[in-house]
């Protein structure tokens, strides 16, 4: 009836299958004092940035001097942290 009128014969898809995404994905009010959308950044331990192998080998700066502003307008760890610090 109504499935075979309203999909005319097309499988009725989901994006997620049957399982715990809801409670996985949908962030629920908690009992403390804090911006709702504050409160995941307070739990982050750790920032995996993926890129290619090239660029790592030319600007990462992970455990080399910082000595000028081209050193720094060149280091992946810099332009991580100002899109961190400044959202964009």
């Amino acid at each position: 009836g109504f499935y075979d009128v309203l999909f005319k014969g097309k499988k009725l898809e989901f994006r997620h299958p049957y399982s715990s995404y809801v409670m996985e994905n949908v962030l629920f009010k908690v009992s403390y004092h804090a911006k709702f959308h504050s409160r995941p950044p307070l739990k982050i331990k750790e920032i995996t940035n993926r890129t290619y192998e090239t660029s790592i080998r030319i600007i990462d700066k992970q455990f080399k001097p910082i000595d000028n502003l081209t050193d720094r307008d060149h280091c992946v760890q810099y332009m991580v942290r100002v899109m961190l610090a400044f959202n964009r």
